[in-house]
């Protein structure tokens, strides 16, 4: 999820190792986010948050903040904020127990 620029170069404390401008509309914000997918050749899919930040505020994750959601949609794992809250090993732990408890045939679930 790209969510609003933490540190935009026209921004108050601007980030030293890139250059890029608060997004002011939608389509800039997608365009931010696809350069930096393109940048990191990233394959898996990915969502903008909107202008008005809802996603952000309704996970609370500023700074940073690592999720995995389910099948459903619903989350599975949800990290402290970053990047010092960040605990690796436990989020592939608990990813890798929900994609255990996905590959059982259905009557195991129950």
């Amino acid at each position: 999820m790209y969510i609003r620029e933490a540190h935009p170069s026209d921004g108050w404390r601007p980030a030293q190792h890139v250059k890029i401008e608060d997004p002011k509309t939608l389509g800039e914000r997608e365009d931010v986010a696809k350069g930096c997918s393109g940048a990191l050749e990233l394959s898996m899919p990915f969502l903008v948050d909107d202008m008005r930040d809802t996603v952000a505020k309704a996970y609370n994750a500023k700074p940073d903040r690592l999720f995995i959601l389910d099948a459903q949609s619903k989350v599975a794992y949800r990290g402290d904020r970053g990047p010092r809250g960040f605990k690796v090993d436990e989020m592939v732990k608990s990813l890798e127990k929900l994609l255990a408890a996905s590959s059982k045939p259905a009557a195991e679930h129950e």
